[in-house]
């Protein structure tokens, strides 16, 4: 595999075509300006107690065709063989009036324990999801829930084929992706690892595509969910490494090659903490640590491999600091996503970037009754609200939200 140190050429996909440059690295600062919120309203949809119900939900929600929210809880269920006794995590469906449907309880036997990444429903309506721990080797699973009901374990990670593992894609194929943050099999390279990106057939047999090694110049700890574009290739982040110990943004191509962007460091981009995704022109956008001053950052990547700062938060930290999850884009395509940290009450924030990089905060979690610390990502619907979770405040374990237009 080859795993290259400079600019190379690289493709990038477009809606209107394709195109092949070469790859550069330019560092270019747009501070975001706050602006007025207009009128939202924010309700809480549903609120956990951290019992049987669960709690604690570090994962977004996906919605189906009857508008019923599904998530999970790292916490709670029932089952007290971890987290202290607070139970090992549960799979959930809300419906649209509010009412909770615990699907799974985690941690019997050798189930996965403690689900923290995000889901994704096929276009079959089967969702996958991952556990960080539990499983025949204690390193966490992929599961599956199909249209009946159904959860499966489909694999079991063992540390050396990763752990610690991050949310899933598939594709159209049946085909599941992800990465781990950590983990990796050190005999394999000679090197410290730093996790792996992997595949999974639909009855678990993995090939790893690339591990993550922790030597001078390799991004290592990937994180956020793996982005896949119509000619197989894969996008994401890694956390860690590159030429400034500042993470990297990567490309593993169908041809086994993998291309590296470099994250230059304060006050640009650094520490990717999230997924990638596409806007309609075909440029990459990620939340990173940074700024100038820190406060965190929205970085751009055109099809040259060109990296730029779209929206830099700054100080205060009443608009947010460090933006933390996979951001969504609306028709018109301004950006949406959460800040754990910051707001008047340093509870966290849902923001929206405009099409210019300004940044509107378009709720302050000031009230621990309503939730507070969003690390999720937002889910949209055809009207333009936004769900999401708060994995603290309510009762103390957290709500599911919705702001409305």
């Amino acid at each position: 595999m080859n795993y290259p140190h400079r600019p190379i050429a690289i493709t990038w996909p477009k809606r209107t075509g394709t195109y092949i440059v070469a790859m550069g690295l330019l560092l270019m600062f747009a501070v975001a300006t706050r602006q007025p919120a207009d009128a939202q309203t924010y309700s809480v949809l549903y609120t956990f107690t951290g019992g049987n119900d669960g709690g604690d939900p570090y994962s977004n929600v996906i919605r189906d065709s009857a508008r019923n929210l599904y998530g999970t809880a790292a916490i709670g269920g029932g089952d007290g063989s971890c987290n202290s006794g607070f139970g090992c995590g549960v799979l959930f469906k809300l419906s649209p009036s509010g009412t909770e449907t615990v699907l799974h309880v985690f941690g019997e036997g050798t189930d996965g324990q403690m689900p923290r990444a995000s889901l994704f429903k096929d276009a079959h309506g089967n969702i996958y999801g991952t556990t960080s721990a539990g499983g025949t080797l204690g390193f966490g699973t992929v599961y599956k829930l199909d249209t009946s009901g159904t959860v499966t374990t489909i694999f079991n990670f063992s540390g050396a084929n990763g752990s610690n593992a991050q949310g899933v894609v598939v594709d159209a194929s049946g085909t599941i992706y992800g990465s781990t943050l950590s983990g990796g099999d050190p005999a394999r390279s000679g090197k410290l690892t730093g996790g792996v990106l992997y595949k999974l057939t639909q009855t678990g047999v993995q090939t790893i595509l690339r591990t993550f090694e922790q030597r001078p110049g390799d991004g290592y700890f990937p994180f956020g969910v793996p982005l896949l574009d119509g000619a197989g290739n894969i996008y994401a982040t890694t956390s860690e490494g590159g030429q400034a110990h500042a993470g990297t943004v990567y490309r593993y191509s169908s041809s086994d090659v993998v291309t590296q962007i470099f994250l230059a460091g304060q006050p640009g981009p650094f520490q990717p903490q999230g997924g990638l995704v596409f806007d309609g022109d075909g440029y990459l956008y990620g939340p990173s640590y940074g700024g100038s001053p820190l406060g965190g950052q929205i970085f751009r990547v055109d099809g040259r491999g060109h990296v730029t700062t779209f929206s830099n938060f700054g100080l205060p930290s009443v608009n947010g600091d460090v933006p933390n999850a996979s951001l969504i884009f609306d028709s018109a395509g301004n950006i949406y996503g959460t800040s754990s940290t910051g707001g008047s009450t340093n509870g966290g924030v849902v923001f929206k970037v405009d099409t210019s990089g300004n940044e509107t905060v378009l709720y302050d979690f000031a009230d621990a009754a309503n939730g507070q610390t969003p690390v999720s990502g937002l889910t949209i619907d055809s009207a333009g609200n936004l769900y999401g979770t708060t994995v603290s405040g309510g009762f103390g374990h957290g709500v599911v939200f919705k702001i409305t237009p």
